[in-house]
């Protein structure tokens, strides 16, 4: 039955073919008064680059047609789109496509124009997609020649049998310009004609000047065989600065350039392929206007099309609707493979019939015009059966067949290899409904999928598996049943982020040994059809050069391991939330990221780095010693060594051999070195390095290194050069360089020199450089990170005191001067505050004061932003969110100390926390409490936060220790700062009862803090299989949730229950949120530390009511008494009412000059104080004796070079053990 809905979509399409008309409003797009306009080229047909869809009118079936690029024919350039169109087996047009997206036309768009010629074509129809995805048609009448004829549109929501459908659907024109649709259709033919064809070539737009934008000239601004990146900049200004910087922010090329017009192409030259930042500010008559940023990368070319076989693939999600035109990317990556999709309930839409509309066959196409092979994954459910859950039953499993084979039969050998659904292990992929994640329904689901595609594709490589993780319990189970029968390669997705990829090892090993014990001894192929680390802002995340270390890290370790292909997750990032992990897996930016669509990361260079580099080689040795990493391949009969530090600290390694080497860091940047004496001299770090040549032996040790140490902010940073072996007739030039900025050496003999380079303004991990040159040749390369620190370090948490809400400001000044505060300004939600203060910063000490919180809506995540300003000009600012959560809907933590080795008992009386009763079930099948239930307690004292509880559980399973605890029975519970939501950074333990015993891991944690075992604790995990239960008593210190205390008055905590009944995790039971399927603090639960049962404060005394004096003496000592003893908090502060006469820090006195000053300590709470009454004379001075010389002032010589004595010996450094010999370069 057809619906009204459907009935008018037709009709519109109808209106707009067969020529009625229907001009609904009239409003054009115009430029602003006196507005600056320019043109961009939208499209040229020149390069299968520039992504045009071409449609067959698939709302009226019949037409046939094509798109070609055309070389006999263009106005422009070499090249021209052909399009014919022909209807006589019915049909009503033919249509080419492209997404204009900001990539393109940054700007709002203004005019269109474009030349078409034909001899058959009386008018052709324009369609114009807004801002809202609202459609404007209109119908464009061309003159009667054969010539090319420039056609140009003025209106956009005006013409010839104008309609409008879609989006606002009001006719009006919303900017911007988001797509243009050219099509040639039967009503525009010439009389007579059923058939047609026509040439278009050189579109362009012209667009309103922003203040600054650059719009790309190639996709993702991603260059392959240049030496420059080419950018179309937008401005209003009358002149554009630009700066480059690499990916270890080392400044590159720069330059500035006059604008006329409101445009300018911009080429920026850099001096070595790899990934660029690129910073640009526009100006007009010297004042600024605007800055933005983008990101490029220049590349090697690589002829993807002569690559038979390749381990590199990348995830894509063209069946998630991508825009196909970032196909390229994945050529110019070297890339050979990506896993994607065709959804069931996208193809089966009706039941039996099979419908590939061109969102699956337009990214088929464009894979196979870029020889890109694709892994095709057969997923999800289907509306017809099973009530849309996992399928289950056999006509859901006989369906899941029919649709793999009607998949392959379209497409043909284009799919080499098949993979049978997702990560059914997981609940959110497998667990829909009565299938419930369980390996016997996968298995007769992989069964009936593996016979359907044999049958049709014999040839086909059919994966099966594909699972969250290495579960090898559930993946035992799906053995036992002879899952190993009906896979021709077993996929795996094992996830292992943020922790190092070299675990790899181990886990491929394992999984290896268990498909030979159900193999007869035999191994399958592995592929990793998913694998990544994501680059979001929390503790889970890794920065952007982490990420591009591991992804090679991670081919090199699984090509040792054997693993045949890795497919990495994923190409793009899937948003722009950067604390959000789904959005941040991508080796190129969003669509819609502020630094632009589809520009890379430094993972994108990393990956077409490798992929040039071992492409076609093969493995031929390996060593793993003193934690450096060396893999040997054999390619094109010669050697590549990929070499790391697995520690991933800095370790200079002595290289020997006869022969140069070709050394290539990450980013593909190489260098050639000459041996001196046999010897070349390198640094091995987390970033892996390609080596081509011959390498005899790797010692650890160098006669030369490269140090530093930490520097505060705007410091002069010294970097010195140790050199242990020198030569006065032939000399050692060294070319040390950091931020730009280069020194050189001579260095004749043995010793240490030192360079001082101008200080950096912006703490953080920078990289010295140094080249090696003995004798006109190059002998090696040094590096060495510099880290910069703050000089003073601001921080905020959101603390309860006496049921009302601050902001707890703690400034640290971390330099051995001392400082001045003089004003703090804050801003919460539409409340500003500003607080004047003369308060003195002692060095090495901190300073913490709470600024009230003013109400906020309940329930809702508010802004925030304070400065602090210090007398020698220094602002700190920071930013983030607060929520205000009313008292009475906290969980209370009760002030108790337990005894972590006894019963229950001591936690009895209280109401604790009912997992069953209150949490949410995340088990597949969860069979009631028998099953898995149980209760947590949550208790505090000054020095530990306490977790007791007792979970029932009719089977208990554990077999895995460390980071795998969580795949096992286990108790995982996070903790933040603050109210739910207001932290990006927490803590996440998890414990359990293991082979080993019990165990405490940490897998996040706050800045600074290290993840891993976890040994400061008291932990006593046991088990009663009499009732079933299992016990967890654990004492974490304070120390352990730094900077989280018991004096915060609250904190945010969820906590889960993992389930596994012997074959592999059922799910969890969770209380509160953000840990099982989500890594977000908004979804913990608000803790009141200090609830029913805690002890208050009484009161606060000092050990001395009045104290003496002199200026200059060292500082005294008052003692702070909190009473109670067992009081829920002893945290202190301290204040004085005159910094120039003393100052106090942590009840540490310092006479500061002469006069009377009140020291005074408060409560935590703020409700009592005490005080001290500190006087201080002036200092004595002596004058000195008629007579008496003067002092005679003594003059310290500069510093200068000072040698390594002769006689110390170089560091022999450790062998590292070499195997065979080589027998070639």
């Amino acid at each position: 039955m057809m619906t009204m809905k459907k009935v008018f979509s037709l009709f519109l399409v109808f209106a707009l073919i067969m020529t009625a008309s229907g001009t609904l409003g009239k409003n054009e797009p115009a430029a602003a008064a006196e507005a600056v306009v320019a043109e961009l080229q939208a499209g040229d047909y020149e390069s299968s680059d520039e992504v045009w869809d071409f449609l067959l009118g698939a709302e009226f079936p019949g037409a046939q047609g094509s798109f070609t690029r055309d070389q006999s024919a263009f106005q422009t350039g070499l090249s021209s789109a052909k399009v014919t169109g022909d209807f006589n087996g019915g049909g009503s047009y033919v249509a080419l496509e492209r997404y204009l997206t900001k990539r393109i036309v940054p700007a709002d768009a203004v005019s269109l124009s474009f030349w078409v010629k034909t001899a058959d074509a009386a008018s052709i129809y324009l369609v114009l997609m807004d801002g809202t995805n609202q459609n404007h048609s209109q119908r464009l009448v061309l003159q009667p020649t054969t010539a090319w004829q420039k056609v140009t549109v003025n209106a956009f929501n005006t013409g010839s049998e104008y309609t409008h459908w879609g989006g606002a659907n009001d006719g009006a024109w919303h900017p911007s310009l988001k797509k243009m649709t050219i099509k040639v259709a039967r009503a525009g033919l010439r009389t007579g004609l059923k058939s047609g064809t026509a040439w278009f070539d050189d579109v362009r737009i012209k667009v309103t000047v922003p203040d600054l934008a650059i719009a790309q000239t190639q996709v993702g601004n991603v260059f392959a065989g240049a030496s420059k990146g080419t950018f179309d900049v937008l401005t209003t200004g009358d002149t554009v600065t630009w700066q480059t910087y690499d990916a270890w922010g080392e400044p590159g090329s720069a330059g500035s350039a006059p604008v006329t017009g409101g445009k300018i192409r911009l080429e920026v030259p850099v001096q070595s392929d790899g990934y660029y930042r690129l910073k640009l500010s526009a100006y007009q008559a010297g004042a600024l206007l605007k800055t933005t940023e983008t990101t490029f990368a220049t590349v090697p070319t690589f002829d993807l099309a002569a690559v038979t076989a390749s381990p590199f693939g990348v995830q894509t999600h063209f069946a998630h609707s991508w825009n196909r035109e970032m196909i390229p990317l994945v050529k110019y990556a070297g890339a050979k493979s990506v896993r994607d999709a065709m959804f069931w309930s996208e193809i089966e839409l009706k039941k039996g019939i099979y419908t590939y509309n061109p969102k699956f066959t337009l990214y088929m196409e464009g894979l196979l015009e870029n020889s890109i092979d694709p892994l095709m994954t057969f997923a999800f459910s289907n509306q017809f059966y099973d009530n849309f859950q996992t399928p289950y039953s056999a006509e859901a499993h006989a369906a899941y067949a029919n649709y793999t084979k009607s998949v392959l039969n379209r497409f043909g050998g284009q799919i080499k290899w098949g993979e049978m659904w997702n990560e059914f292990n997981l609940p959110g992929f497998g667990g829909n409904g009565p299938a419930a994640s369980q390996p016997d329904v996968y298995f007769s689901l992989m069964k009936a999928g593996y016979e359907a595609a044999k049958s049709v594709r014999p040839d086909l490589n059919v994966l099966g598996g594909a699972t969250a993780g290495i579960p090898e319990e559930w993946l035992e189970d799906l053995f036992q049943l002879g899952g190993l029968n009906y896979m021709d390669t077993l996929s795996v997705h094992p996830y292992r982020y943020p922790d190092k990829p070299e675990g790899l090892l181990n886990e491929v090993a394992s999984l290896n040994q268990l498909v030979k014990t159900y193999n007869n001894g035999q191994t399958k192929p592995i592929w990793f059809s998913e694998i990544g680390w994501p680059t979001q802002l929390d503790p889970r995340g890794v920065d952007e050069k982490t990420q591009a270390a591991y992804l090679i890290r991670t081919y090199v370790l699984g090509m040792a391991a054997g693993v045949e292909k890795m497919f990495w997750y994923d190409l793009m990032d899937d948003g722009t939330d950067k604390k959000y992990n789904e959005h941040n897996f991508g080796i190129i930016h969003n669509g819609g990221d502020p630094l632009g669509a589809y520009t890379p990361k430094p993972g994108y260079v990393a990956l077409a780095t490798a992929a040039r580099q071992l492409t076609g080689a093969s493995l031929t040795g390996q060593e793993i010693a003193n934690g450096i990493y060396r893999y040997k391949f054999n390619k094109n009969q010669k050697t590549i060594h990929v070499l790391w530090s697995g520690t991933d600290t800095e370790t200079n390694l002595t290289l020997k051999t006869n022969g140069p080497l070709v050394v290539t860091n990450m980013m593909g940047r190489t260098a050639t070195y000459t041996p001196k004496d046999g010897e070349i001299y390198i640094t091995a770090s987390s970033e892996p390095l390609f080596i081509q040549g011959k390498i005899d032996k790797v010692i650890q040790g160098s006669k030369y290194t490269l140090k530093s140490e930490p520097y505060f902010t705007g410091d002069p940073v010294s970097v010195t050069l140790s050199v242990y072996k020198a030569s006065s007739w032939n000399p050692l030039s060294a070319r040390i360089q950091l931020q730009g900025a280069v020194q050189n050496i001579q260095a004749s003999s043995v010793g240490t020199y030192p360079t001082v380079f101008q200080g950096i303004g912006e703490p953080g991990s920078y990289t010295a450089t140094a080249e090696l040159v003995v004798g006109g040749k190059k002998i090696g390369a040094l590096k060495n990170t510099v880290v910069i620190k703050q000089s003073e370090e601001l921080s905020a948490k959101h603390v309860l005191k006496e049921g009302s809400d601050f902001l707890r400001v703690r400034i640290d000044n971390t330099k051995p001067v001392d400082r001045r505060l003089t004003q703090i300004d804050w801003q919460v939600g539409g409340t500003t505050e500003s607080e004047t203060y003369n308060t003195v910063l002692p060095g090495f000490t901190d300073y913490t004061i709470d600024l009230p919180i003013p109400p906020l809506p309940a329930g809702t995540l508010t802004p925030h932003q304070l400065t602090v300003y210090l007398e020698d000009g220094t602002v700190l600012s920071l930013s983030g969110n607060l929520q205000n959560i009313a008292v009475a809907s906290m969980t209370p933590i009760v002030n108790r100390t337990v005894q972590v080795d006894g019963p229950l008992d001591d936690v009895d009386d209280l109401p604790g926390i009912d997992l069953f009763a209150e949490g949410h079930s995340r088990v597949v099948p969860h069979n009631g409490p028998e099953d898995l239930s149980g209760n947590l307690w949550v208790t505090y004292d000054n020095d530990h936060l306490y977790l007791s509880a007792k979970i029932h559980d009719d089977l208990f399973s554990q077999t895995k220790t460390g980071d795998a605890i969580w795949s096992g029975d286990s108790i995982q519970f996070a903790i933040s700062l603050g109210t739910p939501g207001e932290a990006a950074e927490w803590y996440e333990y998890g414990m359990a009862l293991t082979p080993s015993g019990p165990e405490l891991y940490r897998w996040m944690a706050m800045t600074g803090v290290l993840t891993g075992p976890v040994t400061n604790r008291q932990l006593q995990i046991t088990r009663d299989e009499t009732n079933k239960d299992t016990i967890y008593r654990l004492a974490l210190p304070w120390t352990e949730l730094s900077p989280i205390a018991p004096s915060d008055g609250m904190l945010s905590l969820s906590a889960l229950v993992n389930e596994n009944d012997g074959n592999g995790r059922k799910g969890w039971l969770e209380w509160g949120g953000g840990i099982g399927s989500t890594k977000q603090s908004k979804l913990f639960k608000p803790m009141l530390i200090g609830g029913a049962g805690a002890v208050s404060v009484s009161g606060v005394t000092l050990d001395k009511a009045t104290l003496e004096m002199t200026a200059g003496d060292p500082a005294a000592a008052l003692l702070a008494a909190v009473t109670p003893e067992n009081a829920a908090s002893k945290e202190v502060t301290w204040t004085t009412s005159d910094p120039n006469v003393a100052t106090v820090n942590a009840g540490a006195v310092t006479p500061v000059g002469a006069g009377t000053a009140t020291i005074t300590v408060t409560t935590a709470d703020g409700s009592f104080t005490a005080s001290c009454v500190v006087t201080v004379a002036a200092a004595t001075v002596i004058e000195p004796e008629a007579g008496t010389p003067a002092p005679t002032e003594v003059v310290e010589p500069e510093p200068s070079e000072t040698p390594v004595p002769s006689g110390t010996p170089e560091p022999s450094g450790t062998p590292l053990p070499t195997g065979t010999p080589e027998n070639g370069a």
